[in-house]
């Protein structure tokens, strides 16, 4: 080491090994200066950056997302109010009476059923739920059918008003009061129903 320093000293005077020695502290010290004052808080910021954009971006989705679900109740919504138009074309309105003989005759053609009686509409305080604008209404049919047509009628009846709720119905054999061979095969019906009834100011 001795030897080393010797030639150290040998090729450097002591005067330029100190200003050496003091450029290559300031020359530390500015790059710590440097790192310090410029690349640390600038990395700091970048750093800032990233989670700012990261935050950004998963609030953009989560945006997104929801503008999607809203998107979709509201198509939802939509699609609940045509159908809920097209059910309360097929609701009674207006003349009750006239309504339950129009839309059972058809039926009569169709499936031979023969309606005997068609009893006055009972309209009712009754609501289906809190808030809704719809009342319930009974309604009471007898007449005449094979069992057979009878089934078919009631079937089709079903599908085409299913918003309509069977509440009572009473069948009993035609024959069995009836001297006539033709009414062994036929019943005499009694059938109840009950019905949400159009509000006069829905349109």
């Amino acid at each position: 080491m001795r030897k080393e320093a010797s030639k150290m000293s040998n090729i450097f005077p002591k005067k330029k090994q100190h200003q050496i020695l003091l450029l290559v502290m300031s020359a530390a010290s500015a790059a710590a200066l440097i790192w310090y004052a410029l690349v640390d808080p600038a990395r700091s910021s970048l750093k800032a950056a990233a989670q700012g954009i990261t935050q950004l971006t998963s609030k953009l989705q989560a945006e997104k997302r929801n503008a999607g679900l809203a998107e979709g109740f509201k198509n939802d919504l939509e699609t609940a109010a045509a159908r809920l138009r097209a059910i309360e074309e097929e609701m009674p309105e207006g003349d009750l009476y006239r309504w339950l003989i129009n839309t059972l005759l058809p039926f009569q053609a169709q499936h031979h059923v023969e309606f005997s009686s068609f009893e006055p509409p009972q309209p009712g305080d009754l609501k289906l739920w809190p808030n809704s604008p719809y009342k319930l209404s009974a309604f009471s049919v007898m007449g005449t059918a094979t069992y057979h047509n009878f089934g078919k009628f009631l079937a089709e009846f079903e599908n085409a008003y299913p918003h309509f709720a069977l509440r009572a119905l009473d069948l009993e054999p035609v024959g069995s009061d009836s001297g006539s061979p033709e009414d062994e095969h036929n019943l005499r019906f009694r059938m109840e129903f009950v019905t949400p009834v159009k509000p006069t100011n829905t349109r």
